[in-house]
């Protein structure tokens, strides 16, 4: 399982359950917490969960040092290319990057999401065809090959669309380059 797997795995986990248990508020880190939590840039308000979480150990949060590794952790995720790793990998932006750096970190994002959007459409069509030329080769039929051609042209029309969007982040990740040198 690789890191954003995991980091999405953890997130559905914290949903439902405590996002810390005894051991780990009585042993935590609070800086290096901060850090991991900026690093996969969870919201701010995090901490409050985590604060939840403990309260019933009595265990205070030492919110300075979560802070402050937090405002690191940030630092890691907010570089504009984990802004299309992310998109590419299917993950929205959360808005937890600083105000100077979080418009285009949000418009990297996006544009590298339209290509994970555009990419799950060209597979969901790849089976349909699949499944029309399995019925095609079932029975000949006029109306199976009309919606296989209809099927066909829709494919290509989103992998028009995917180039076009490539060479979109293609810039946008020149761009991005560029910024950070």
């Amino acid at each position: 399982m690789n890191a954003l797997s995991l980091s999405v795995a953890c997130l559905v986990l914290l949903s439902g359950c405590a996002t810390l248990n005894e051991k780990e508020c009585r042993s935590a880190d609070w800086y290096q917490l901060g850090m991991r939590d900026g690093q996969r840039g969870d919201v701010e308000n995090l901490l409050d969960k985590h604060r939840e979480a403990c309260k019933k150990f009595a265990v205070q949060p030492e919110e300075n040092q979560y802070f402050s590794g937090r405002k690191e952790g940030l630092k890691e995720y907010c570089r504009y290319n984990n802004a299309f790793r992310l998109g590419l990998d299917g993950i929205s932006y959360k808005g937890t990057c600083p105000s100077d750096i979080d418009m285009k970190f949000r418009r990297y994002n996006d544009a590298a999401l339209e290509i994970s959007r555009i990419n799950s459409q060209i597979n969901v069509v790849n089976g349909q065809i699949s499944k029309e030329e399995r019925e095609l080769a079932k029975a000949d039929n006029r109306k199976d090959r009309r919606e296989l051609n209809v099927l066909n042209t829709k494919r290509d029309r989103l992998r028009n669309e995917l180039i076009v969007q490539q060479r979109e982040v293609d810039r946008l990740m020149n761009e991005a380059i560029a910024l950070q040198r």
